[in-house]
């Protein structure tokens, strides 16, 4: 079967239709607005990318005119239809003369002078959602996308792609229609085929009739790819309905409930999750990075010489290679990662076995008593079982055994991703001082020490004297607690017998450049100004492009003047709906962005409207656009 993309065949140019089209551009535009975290002032300046924006290309336009910086993508971009776009973009420019003077009338009036779409108006990408292989890391500050996402071939791949070209801290907005296209009021059938004929049927259709991914399944992949993921339902099936198909469901959506059946459309709002943290160090990290491992290991080394060390969490052996250079007689890395063992090994010429593939949620694979020294560095907190595993520490010791062990200081994490606003997806459980202290009860004797950061990384006792050693009972240190947000990291030398006296150990610095406590507040009132700077940008851009409104003509265009049938505001004619191509189907009436109307919808209730959302209601399924079906169905039914 060969189908035309809707986006390459002749649009209606009548005055009603061109007033219809401006409508839905504005008010998809205004949805998307609604739905960016800090709405409009937000996209001034931003660089923005919708997905799939259909033929018109009406809302990604009002987004340039909101000040932002906008590419467009889609396997079949819209070409410029000088009958079609020149009615259109004059109409759309009418309409902002009359209702939004806020907004800029310059990327219209580009558009209209080239007959043509101009890149300083839209910067355009003839790739699908999958495809976008050649856009380059963290490209855009903000995705948007519209009944886009049921037509992609491969979720996760689309997913993950769009997680490397956003940058960090930024925001997508994507509705999504969960329904079988092929016919609206029965929205599950295509779950009751088995995946070899769904995928037929995909291919056939390019697409068209949807992937059949589930709400939760898909909100699971954004959060994997490194967002943080919000959805809002805004449709449901008819209950009786989903009572009748539940039973005939294939079998890989069994086990599906029935709440999550009754969900057939929604939103999703995401933030691109910061890259603040890193799993284990590398060599090529910031220099910040490395002297925060370097100076808890260049402590650690104090303990090795001579002797027989396991590097507990030893990553890409950054550390382990600080302690072999210390003198160690031999030191054996245990991770439980392979890609950070493979690294390990890479810049290690020990043999292989030098480094240890385990999961450290599990008892170690050493024999009792296998090791003089253990050192685990900001380790305990990334596992589950974090007792255990210091229980495993002691019992690997010899009898006269050194342990060091580290976790964060809570009030530095804390602090941190506060700023980020997000927590490290890394860690399991950051125990504070006193949980540390009580996992650390099964040694007699234990040392702490604060590691704290000047203009340099170093590691000192915890009562910051540096001429002795502070011993005491665990008892003592256990109501002790430490808030400053300097003292990056608590350490602890466990002693399996009371040590004797050693002479103190000057505190050797590993220097990197700034105090993290005063760069932490010198960042949050960052924040804070940026949030000022932003609003007092947008007030600016939006009085400036009042003042440019004097004396814009809107070209004398059929259909332009906002007068036809369909003006703004006007009750629209009944048209062809996508379930329904009979030409009395009615067409559905979005609310507003954002109204009550969204909030006062329960499961269960009658199928309603998509606000806002997805095509417009006169593509009838004869005139779906195919937008990013042409991915190889065979990875569907990952979601079942």
């Amino acid at each position: 079967m060969t189908v035309t993309p809707v986006n390459y065949r002749k649009q209606d140019c009548s005055p009603q239709a061109i007033a219809r089209d401006v409508d839905y551009a504005l008010q998809i535009a205004d949805f998307y607005v609604s739905k960016i975290p800090g709405g409009a002032r937000r996209l001034v300046g931003k660089r923005v990318l919708e997905l799939g924006p259909g033929y018109s290309l009406g809302t990604a336009v009002l987004l340039a005119c909101h000040g932002a910086e906008v590419t467009v993508a889609d396997r079949y971009l819209s070409p410029w239809d000088a009958e079609y776009h020149g009615r259109f973009f004059a109409a759309m420019l009418a309409r902002l003369r009359a209702e939004r003077d806020e907004l800029s009338p310059d990327p219209i009036l580009r558009l209209l002078e080239a007959s043509a779409f101009v890149d300083q108006t839209l910067r355009t990408l003839h790739l699908g959602t999958e495809d976008l292989d050649e856009v380059a890391d963290a490209s855009f500050d903000v995705v948007l996308s519209n009944a886009v996402f049921e037509h992609v071939g491969d979720v996760p791949r689309a997913v993950a792609t769009l997680a490397r070209i956003t940058r960090s801290g930024g925001v997508g907005v994507h509705q999504v229609d969960f329904r079988d296209h092929r016919d609206f009021d029965r929205p599950l059938e295509y779950m009751t085929l088995a995946p070899a004929d769904f995928s037929a049927l995909f291919a056939e259709v390019h697409g068209e009739c949807g992937n059949r991914w589930r709400p939760l399944a898909m909100g699971e992949e954004w959060k994997r790819a490194g967002f943080d993921a919000t959805f809002e339902a805004n449709m449901w099936a008819d209950e009786a309905y989903v009572d009748d198909v539940q039973s005939r469901l294939d079998p890989c959506y069994a086990a599906m409930g029935r709440d999550e059946l009754l969900v057939i459309s929604g939103c999703y709002v995401l933030r691109r999750r910061a890259a603040l943290n890193t799993e284990y160090p590398v060599e090529t990290d910031s220099p910040q990075t490395l002297a925060h491992s370097r100076a808890r290991y260049t402590f650690a080394s104090s303990f090795v010489e001579g002797q027989r060390v396991l590097d507990v969490g030893c990553g890409a052996g950054v550390g382990t290679r600080m302690l072999l250079r210390a003198g160690a007689s031999d030191v054996v890395g245990v991770d439980l990662r392979p890609e950070a063992l493979e690294l390990a090994r890479a810049d290690d010429p020990r043999d292989d076995d030098a480094y240890v593939l385990h999961d450290l949620n599990e008892r170690l694979p050493f024999p009792d008593g296998s090791f003089d020294v253990v050192v685990a560095l900001e380790v305990l907190e990334h596992v589950r079982e974090q007792q255990q595993l210091v229980d495993e520490i002691r019992r690997v010791l010899s009898p006269d055994g050194v342990a060091v062990v580290s976790v964060p200081n809570k009030a530095f994490e804390e602090f941190w991703t506060g700023l980020a606003g997000e927590d490290n997806p890394y860690h399991v459980h950051v125990p504070d001082l006193e949980e540390f202290v009580g996992m650390l009860a099964g040694f007699p004797w234990v040392d702490f020490h604060g590691q704290i950061d000047v203009v340099a990384s170093l590691v000192l006792p915890l009562d910051g004297n540096e001429g002795e050693r502070v011993r005491g009972s665990l008892e003592v240190q256990a109501g002790t607690s430490i808030t400053d947000r300097g003292t990056v990291t608590i350490l602890g030398v466990c002693h399996v017998r009371r040590p004797v006296e050693r002479p103190p150990r000057a505190p050797e610095a590993c220097s990197y450049g700034n105090y993290q406590d005063t760069f932490g507040g010198a960042i949050a009132s960052n924040q804070a100004l940026a949030t000022f700077a932003e609003a007092l940008s947008h007030q600016h851009f939006a009085a400036a492009n009042k003042l440019r409104w004097t004396g814009v003509e809107v070209p004398s265009v059929e259909g332009a003047d906002g007068a036809s049938d369909i003006g703004p505001g006007a009750e629209p004619e009944k048209h062809v709906g996508l379930h329904d191509p009979s030409p009395d189907a009615p067409r559905a009436q979005p609310p507003e962005a954002g109204s009550a109307d969204e909030d006062d919808a329960t499961p269960g209730a009658p199928a309603r409207p998509i606000p806002v959302l997805g095509p417009r209601a006169d593509e009838a399924s004869s005139r779906r656009p195919v937008r990013d079906g042409d991915g190889d169905p065979r990875a569907l039914d990952e979601a079942c």
